[in-house]
């Protein structure tokens, strides 16, 4: 038995493998960032940390004393969160059922994936993660919400990419309100179709960036080793407990996420 304890779970294999199913089907929906990043691992649920290759050497030494240093390391963050389902509504797989009701999985999917989105974009202090908002080498660059302003803009993140020595291709992150503007044409073509072949990649949609961050976009250089999310534990499912007439399962992730070349991400504010 292994850390999830699937198999203590009342649940048959065929209700297992349509949560498997309609999971999958919800993290990817709302998962923006890992289409961006080298993702590397999963390297294991005892993975707890990636070492820097630095040492921290502690102000407190005494001259002539022996000295030392600590290793730093990048830890790992766990994140979990339960969901609750219905032990006759999973039953109804067997006996055939196509429209199971897994509101509560989609739900937390989503919940769990908005998190591991935020840590990227946004950072998390307290694991000492800097998101791509915040990466020092990042210039913020501003663009109109017409479709010829878009282009305008993207054409000037490449610009700025040469002028970085920084290679592509490259994708453009946004969100709900940005991606509506790029459906629009231009001289008789989509935006987002001129947008990539300008890009050499894709145009990519967050729906994380919306509501108070709906302004936000994010220019990628996709060329390799400069973005990294390590997985410990990718997201997985696993059992929790149950009563008589309900089962109590939960998605969980151990991951962090490291920025080795804060030039290789270019900010966007929309006006």
């Amino acid at each position: 038995m292994d850390i999830l304890k699937r198999e203590l779970a009342p649940i048959t294999l065929q209700a297992w493998a349509e949560i498997d199913a309609q999971a999958t089907r919800s993290l990817t929906a709302a998962l923006s960032a890992r289409k961006v990043l080298d993702v590397k691992g999963p390297m294991g649920t005892d993975f707890a940390g990636v070492p820097e290759g630095r040492l921290e050497y502690p102000a407190s030494q005494k001259p002539g004393d022996v000295s030392y240093g600590i290793y730093k390391v990048h830890h790992l963050v766990e994140t979990r969160i339960p969901f609750a389902l219905d032990v006759t509504e999973l039953d109804n797989v067997v006996r055939g059922a196509r429209d199971i009701n897994l509101t509560n999985l989609q739900e937390a999917a989503k919940k769990i994936s908005l998190f591991e989105e935020k840590v990227i974009y946004h950072g998390l202090p307290e694991a000492n993660i800097k998101g791509l908002k915040m990466c020092a080498g990042t210039t913020c660059l501003t663009m109109g919400s017409n479709p010829e302003q878009l282009l305008t803009a993207i054409a000037e993140g490449i610009t700025t990419f040469a002028e970085r020595s920084m290679e592509g291709p490259y994708a453009f992150v946004v969100g709900p309100k940005i991606w509506s503007s790029m459906s629009a044409h231009v001289q008789g073509y989509p935006v987002k179709m001129q947008a990539e072949n300008v890009l050499g990649g894709s145009v990519i949609l967050s729906p994380y960036l919306s509501g108070p961050y709906e302004n936000e976009a994010y220019m990628v250089s996709q060329r390799g080793g400069d973005l990294e999310l390590i997985l410990g534990q990718d997201l997985s499912i696993g059992y929790e407990k149950h009563a008589q007439t309900s089962v109590t399962l939960y998605i969980t992730e151990s991951f962090t996420f490291r920025i080795l070349e804060p030039a290789a991400v270019i900010h966007y504010t929309a006006r």
